[in-house]
């Protein structure tokens, strides 16, 4: 019984952290980059830095996502075709996952 009062309250708090994938792109972006690297090169460093799969949604972008250990949308970046090169766009939960690699791939300087 003692495990339960315990298990339900914690069960709850982590079904109630995690947001889908739908929730975090209905969000406005947080901050946007324009890349000269094309939109295949940003997917493959996503995928290839991080072991994530990149999804691709009917408007055309291509969709990276950070999830935490629950499963939930912790960051996404939608990648977009812009001329030669691509156009990135950054939403967050607001919760932070330690260890993300994205600055290089989008083309960002690593300090």
């Amino acid at each position: 019984m003692n495990r339960a009062k315990i298990f339900l309250p914690t069960l709850g708090l982590a079904l109630a952290s995690c947001t889908s994938t739908n929730a975090i792109l209905a969000k406005d972006a947080a901050e946007v980059f324009h890349s000269s690297r094309s939109p295949q090169e940003v997917v493959s460093c996503f995928e290839h830095t991080n072991h994530m799969r990149v999804i691709e949604r009917p408007d055309g972008a291509r969709v990276a996502q950070f999830r935490n250990g629950y499963g939930g949308v912790v960051r996404s970046f939608s990648i977009y075709p812009e001329g030669s090169g691509s156009l990135i766009q950054a939403r967050s939960s607001g919760i932070g996952v330690p260890g993300m690699k994205w600055k290089r791939c989008v083309g960002l300087q690593v300090r």
